[in-house]
């Protein structure tokens, strides 16, 4: 019995032993290793190997279609495979992507290649390709001016050197057509004397500029050297690196200064501006960048407007104009008597028409320092000074101070200065303060707002509304002076607009700074956290705005009034509507001070307000009382304690 069972066992053990010797072999992992993971290519193309190492089957693929792979696959061995690319051509550097990709893996590596510049022939080198268009040299860039009104669209040039003008002076090119790329190139050192009205390298450019800079030796700072102006006796017109643009300025960077001389008397706007003086339709700025000085002298008879980018856009209906991704770095304070209507902003100074500026910066001051003021108005913006009939400021940033200290009708804003006739400001940041001192007492109305100063007449078209939106006011407004005005439109000063005029929606915007007016006279100031004053024409909509800025008016007028949402609501079809007011506001006459408006005919529901009101905290038990000015002849409605 024992051997029996000795012998089962035996049997047993062999048995798993065999099923043991049976159990599958693990699979390795697939692995793909690359013998580089960038690859530079020259400019005028070539070959390059890369050695692909794998345990598995492979296949190759290109983001780019002008880069040649082969093989394609490959096998579990080490693979050499080739990439081949032709001359580079295009006007500007590439790279590409090259995948290698097994089941559920993937590696890669990258190709890039510059921008192909051809040496042009030379006693030394006489078997070099000749290279058509190409400018390097000073007397090649200055015989490309004198030869460029002759230029059509299909010439294309390009600037393959940085270039030392040595002192050289141009006269200007009366027109161009074509295609001049700078490839990033630099020319500097040089003048332009324009025996013209208009002043500019090229008086009117109907091609494409791009990707140069203009006096500059290294592209950071002004070569001391560059100006553009007119001969003695002449200018007066459209003045800029380019007198009129109706093509396309793309990456064009200025440092030279621009010089505006007041010689002739033009019928109609004039414009100066550190890109383009003036824009006609179908123009485009894109990505232009100014450093250069706006400079003037003389006296302007006609409306006159400045920009850091470009001084007007004057268009007619159904034209189109566009500035976008566009920075000024210059301060605009231009010394010349204007004796009707000054216009200044830091990307663009005037438009009548249908112009889109969009995600612009300025980071430049804006001023006037003229001891003269304007014989009629004068309006400031950090992006624009006056923008007409459906114009449009989207997604841009203004850094500069705006200011001024004119005796005179005053339309300031961080953003822009007058809205006129329809148009927008949507989703813009205002990071400056906004400013008016007027030491010698007068009797000019103001409008003053940290995004816009003042918004006038409706559009005839229902289709283009006065809207402004979703914008942010970081910068103090202020209103410093002896004013004694009797105008109908009063003194306004407002976190987000000092004054609006006709049909216009204020929805969903921020005042984050203090509000402050100190008037020294008799003359009737409305000053509120979002809005100073609406009154006039149809009612104003006001909704989903918020200010957390501290309001404060001082002043010897006992109809002076101040709201933390508005200060003056004026018109019965007003509507104020879900907007928020918590900060400190004082006032000098308590009965038309107000935490949500200060003096009142119109509807005002559902806002709610906190802070302190005159040394009074604004309490749940209070805000209602407390929403409106006692004085004001329509209470304000449902006002709950904020957050």
């Amino acid at each position: 019995m024992k051997i029996k069972n000795f012998i089962i066992a035996i049997l047993a053990m062999g048995a798993f032993c065999a099923c043991e010797d049976e159990a599958p072999v693990l699979k390795e992992e697939s692995k793909i290793d690359l013998s580089e993971n960038n690859v530079v290519i020259e400019s005028k193309g070539g070959e390059a190997a890369v050695s692909v190492k794998a345990n598995c089957d492979w296949k190759v693929s290109t983001s780019e279609d002008w880069v040649d792979v082969t093989p394609i696959k490959g096998t579990s061995a080490t693979t050499l495979i080739t990439v081949a690319v032709d001359t580079n051509k295009t006007d500007k550097d590439r790279i590409a992507q090259i995948f290698v990709r097994s089941e559920g893996l993937e590696t890669s590596f990258t190709i890039s290649q510059a921008v192909y510049q051809a040496e042009p022939a030379t006693p030394d080198n006489p078997d070099a390709p000749e290279v058509k268009n190409s400018i390097r040299t000073a007397e090649a860039f200055a015989k490309f001016i004198n030869d460029a009104v002759d230029m059509t669209e299909t010439d294309v040039w390009t600037v393959d050197a940085d270039i030392d003008m040595e002192g050289a002076k141009l006269a200007p090119a009366a027109a161009f057509s074509g295609v001049l790329n700078g490839n990033n190139h630099r020319i500097y050192n040089f003048t332009v004397e324009s025996d013209n009205e208009y002043v500019g390298l090229i008086l009117n450019n109907y091609g494409t500029i791009k990707n140069i800079t203009f006096g500059s030796a290294d592209g950071k700072k002004y070569d001391g050297r560059t100006v553009i102006s007119a001969v003695e006796g002449k200018g007066g017109n459209h003045t800029g690196l380019v007198a009129v643009n109706s093509g396309k300025m793309e990456g064009v960077v200025n440092f030279a200064n621009i010089k505006f001389t007041a010689s002739t008397t033009p019928t109609d706007y004039v414009g100066t501006g550190g890109i383009a003086g003036g824009a006609a339709n179908g123009a485009v700025f894109e990505g232009c960048v100014n450093y250069g000085k706006l400079e003037g002298s003389g006296e302007v008879k006609v409306e006159f407007s400045f920009g850091g980018i470009l001084g007007i856009a004057k268009l007619v209906a159904g034209d189109l104009v566009t500035v976008s991704n566009c920075v000024n770095n210059a301060d605009i304070d231009l010394n010349v008597y204007i004796s009707k209507v000054l216009m200044a902003g830091g990307i663009i100074g005037r438009t009548n028409f249908h112009v889109v500026i969009e995600n612009c910066t300025n980071n430049g001051n804006i001023t006037y320092t003229t001891e003269v003021a304007p014989k009629t108005w004068a309006s400031f913006g950090g992006i624009g000074g006056s923008l007409y009939n459906g114009s449009e400021v989207i997604g841009c940033r203004n850094n500069g101070a705006v200011s001024s200290d004119l005796c005179q009708v005053n339309r300031m804003g961080g953003i822009l200065g007058v809205l006129n006739s329809g148009g927008l400001i949507k989703n813009c940041v205002n990071a400056a303060d906004v400013s008016v001192r007027q030491e010698a007492a007068n009797a000019n109305w103001q409008s003053i707002g940290g995004i816009l100063g003042f918004q006038e007449k409706a559009n005839a078209d229902p289709e283009v509304p006065n809207l402004v939106e979703g914008n942010v006011n970081k910068g103090r407004v202020s209103f410093f002076g002896t004013n004694a005005t009797t105008h109908a439109n009063k003194l306004n000063i407002g976190g987000v607009v000092g004054m609006t005029s006709l049909k216009i929606t204020v929805k969903d915007n921020e005042n984050q700074a203090s509000v402050t007016a100190v008037n020294n006279a008799s003359g009737v100031v409305f000053a509120g956290g979002v809005i100073g004053a609406f009154y006039k024409g149809e009612g104003l909509v006001a909704e989903g705005n918020i200010n957390s800025g501290n309001v404060t008016l001082k002043g010897n007028s006992t109809s002076n009034a101040l709201g933390g949402v508005i200060g003056g609501s004026l018109v019965a079809t007003n509507s104020i509507s879900g907007n928020s007011s918590s900060s400190t506001l004082t006032c000098n006459n308590a009965a038309l001070t107000g935490a949500v408006v200060g003096t009142n005919i119109g509807e005002v529901k559902d806002n709610k307000a906190a802070g302190i009101i005159n040394g009074t905290v604004i309490t749940a038990e209070n805000v209602a009382s407390l929403a409106s000015g006692s004085g004001s002849s329509v209470a304000a409605v449902n006002t709950t304690l904020a957050d």
